[in-house]
Order: C-alpha cells, then structure tokens, then sequence
C-alpha cells in the first residue's frame, strides 16, 4: 500500500489555533503561535511554500506571553493586510519548526514502512483504517501538535 499523496491541501481560516489568509497581492498566510512567537508562514498565489517568519512575543511586566499572544497576532493581522480566507498549499514540511503537511498521521505511516513490527491481525486492522482515512480525504497538519484534518480543511481532532 502506498502513502496516499495530493497537489494541494485545503486549510479553513478560522480554525482558533492558527489562522489561514490572504495578504495583499494575492499571496496566502498561515498565521498562528508558537509560543514564544508569532509564526508567519507565506505561500505564493498558486501554494508554494515561500517563507516563514519568527516574530518574538514581547510582553510587559503585567502580562505573560500567552497573554500578549492573541493581541500580537491581531495587531500584525491587521498591519499586513491580511483577510482570513481559506487557502490552499502544496505540501510541505519545516522540520526545524515541526510545522507542514503529512499525508498520513505517524502511527498509519509506521505500519506502511514497518509492516514486519505488526501482528497481523492489527496491521490489516490499521491497513483498512488508512484506506478509510485515504478515501475521506483527511490529512495531517502540524503546528506545534498534530491536528486531523478534513478533506475541507477543517480541524476534526488534535
């Protein structure tokens, strides 16, 4: 069984643990924490990956970082111009960030690399599952944690 891949993937905007947009000139935004920063990640217009910025978190003596968090995230949204839309990326993986794009969540990818280390009555019962999870169109997102992704892009567990 091969690893079920696609183009592109949809992410929803106003998912509540990162944001999905559009800035000015038509490239696309993932916007979101990851403490103790504000992770930019830029797509061009057709979904590749451009870049990603680290903006640090300032905050004062009176607040925390997980305080001053959501209003950093406000205040850059509105000083780039960006509108929360639902987008569509290629795949892709930052590693150093632990931030992209899997086909498969790890414990379905482990029995397609390693079918050996399974008895086989749960190997076929993981097989079925990842055909399941292939017709449905899911995929895995990661921002600092897994999320399960619908075929729509929108969270349906983390």
């Amino acid at each position: 069984m091969q690893e079920f891949a696609r183009d592109t993937y949809v992410i929803a905007c106003g998912q509540g643990y990162f944001d999905a947009g559009k800035l000015p000139g038509g490239r696309q935004a993932l916007v979101g924490v990851q403490l103790p920063n504000l992770m930019v990640l830029l797509f061009s217009a057709e979904g590749d990956f451009l870049a990603a910025h680290t903006i640090p978190i300032a905050s004062s003596d009176r607040s925390s970082i997980g305080d001053r968090a959501q209003q950093v995230v406000l205040e850059w949204e509105e000083a780039s111009g960006f509108q929360p839309v639902t987008i569509r990326v290629k795949p892709f993986f930052l590693d150093e960030l632990w931030i992209g794009i899997r086909d498969l969540p790890e414990h379905y990818q482990d029995v397609i690399d390693n079918p050996d280390d399974f008895e086989p009555y749960r190997k076929d019962e993981l097989l079925e599952d990842i055909r399941e999870w292939n017709r449905s169109g899911s995929f895995v997102f990661y921002w600092t944690e897994d999320y399960y992704m619908s075929i729509d892009g929108e969270v349906e567990s983390s």
